[in-house]
């Protein structure tokens, strides 16, 4: 499982950043996430992230630009929505990093070593969305 992604990369769930429905993303966006994503939270410079993906483009945002004649349609902007809400960006250091990458396995490491506190009940918080989620689970001793 890849967290808030489909198994192919293709769409992404984000009810608190889009709640009608799941994103679809493109080939090339779908390849950033994946690359992201195998990093396990870990930053990245600009370029590991898009050879990983196999794009030529300079740098992960590149592929979710939004056009001036395209502003305003939300199939367009949908992913750049996803990419900033899961994608931290260290701009001086030229870092790139998600996350929640790394909170999901640690979340399911947590969840076979301590058996009595299941996944169900973990679902049952009041989580304002799966950022702070990520957060949560790495702020409390997983790194």
């Amino acid at each position: 499982m890849h967290g808030p992604f489909s198994a192919d990369f293709r769409w992404v769930a984000l009810p608190d950043v889009w709640p009608h429905g799941p994103i679809r993303l493109t080939e090339a966006q779908a390849a950033v996430f994946e690359a992201l994503w195998s990093f396990k939270g870990e930053p990245r410079t600009a370029e590991q992230i898009m050879r990983r993906g196999g794009l030529e483009s300079a740098k992960p945002s590149d592929v979710l630009k939004v056009k001036a004649r395209d502003k305003g349609k939300p199939e367009v902007e949908r992913p750049l929505a996803a990419y900033r809400a899961l994608v931290v960006t260290q701009k001086r250091a030229g870092l790139y990093s998600m996350p929640c990458a790394a909170a999901s396995g640690l979340a399911m490491a947590r969840s076979f070593a301590y058996p009595r506190r299941s996944m169900a009940n973990a679902n049952r918080r009041p989580w304002p969305c799966l950022i702070a989620r990520c957060i949560h689970v790495m702020a409390n001793g997983s790194r």
